[in-house]
């Protein structure tokens, strides 16, 4: 498989908006955002509670950005929290581009609010509002198909699918949802009755072991690369054939196949949020004044 250019610089956009694609929905959102919290260092801590206010949890501001590009002014952001590559065209990937209107890549945008969010001089709001972004963008870049389409599919958006699978209280579970929402929403809830069951639940089986990696390079660019390459599997095992009702029939066996990447997924988003907030967040307020 080739691998996703760095900084996506390379070949043509596709101009297509993708404003109804919400990564993870809030439940997934706000694991990752909890996830990271739980992990932040000492001097990290206290420049979140500084930036957002002490008793603010990363987890309760973490869909703020999906709030904000459902307005006017937030229209300019609507891009920042993807990039399409074409599962069937790697080669063919979209560039970093900017619109006028809807802005870049959430390559592009997730190394500037991080630039923000470090730089102790661009002033409180700007930086309060990168940490809500930075929040919220990890999470959208560890979602398959904020990373990928099919087809010109934009992430799904417009592949319908009928789900048919089973529920945190094992009983069939039935949705008639788009092949996006399916992995925004669909089968988280499948698999948990709260955010925080299935936070508590990652804890324990999944993330021992595992490791946010090392922030050197482009490394952004990486965890693209990774989305891409876990979206190429997520498409693959795809059923070929719609279901009476005209939709892609998603049943148990789908469903079991993709708990592990939803599970790995949402625990690299929580390390590496906490790895980025760690590393930028250094220092603790006052520090870089001399006071």
């Amino acid at each position: 498989m080739t691998s996703f250019p760095v900084l996506m610089l390379a070949a043509s956009l596709s101009m297509l908006a993708r404003g109804d694609a919400l990564a993870w929905g809030e439940s997934g959102h706000s694991i990752v955002a909890e996830l990271a919290q739980r992990r932040l260092s000492e001097k990290a801590r206290i420049a979140v509670a500084d930036l957002l206010g002490d008793g603010t949890s990363l987890a309760s501001i973490s869909s703020w950005a999906d709030d904000l590009r459902a307005t006017k002014p937030g229209k300019k952001t609507t891009r920042w929290h993807f990039t399409d590559i074409d599962v069937k065209k790697p080669d063919a990937g979209h560039a970093c581009e900017l619109d006028p209107v809807e802005g870049d890549c959430i390559v592009a945008a997730l190394k500037r609010e991080i630039a923000v969010l470090a730089d102790r001089g661009a002033g409180r709001t700007a930086r309060t509002d990168a940490l809500k972004f930075v929040v919220h963008l990890v999470g959208d870049i560890h979602q398959p198909l904020h990373c990928s389409e099919r087809d010109g599919d934009r992430g799904g958006n417009s592949l319908e699918v009928t789900f048919q699978g089973i529920g945190p209280d094992n009983k069939p579970r039935t949705a008639d949802v788009n092949f996006h929402k399916l992995w925004d929403e669909t089968l988280i809830g499948a698999h948990a009755f709260s955010w925080g069951a299935y936070a508590s639940e990652l804890e324990t089986s999944v993330m021992p072991g595992m490791a946010a990696g090392m922030l050197q390079g482009e490394y952004i660019a990486a965890w693209a690369n990774e989305c891409f390459q876990q979206a190429v599997q997520v498409y693959d095992k795809l059923p070929t054939g719609p279901a009476s009702n005209g939709r892609i029939l998603i049943d148990e066996t789908y469903q079991a196949f993709a708990q592990p990447i939803l599970d790995r997924e949402l625990v690299l988003g929580g390390l590496r949020l906490a790895a980025v907030l760690n590393d930028t967040l250094a220092q603790t307020p006052g520090e870089a004044e001399g006071k």
